[in-house]
């Protein structure tokens, strides 16, 4: 019996700590997301005219299907060389 309250409190301290990380970490992380999301379209809609059509040529679109040799070349100018 002793050994099955013993299990049954691990368990229960698994799902503590599992809950605890959902709540420090990924709802944070969520939120961080969530901001970086939204704040192109914010920049854009705050912005001046001049700086509202800098802002739109720096949108890149790009199709995961064209494969990543000819993404890479999209970005070669911002991305880091793999060593």
């Amino acid at each position: 019996m002793k050994r099955l309250q013993k299990k049954f409190i691990q368990t229960i301290a698994r799902f503590t700590r599992i809950a605890r990380i959902r709540t420090d970490y990924v709802h944070e992380q969520q939120a961080r997301y969530r901001t970086v999301i939204a704040d192109p379209g914010q920049r854009i809609a705050n912005a001046s005219t001049g700086e509202r059509m800098k802002l739109n040529k720096k949108q890149t679109d790009i199709d995961l299907d064209d494969g990543a040799k000819k993404n890479y070349a999209i970005f070669r100018d911002v991305l880091a060389k793999i060593k």
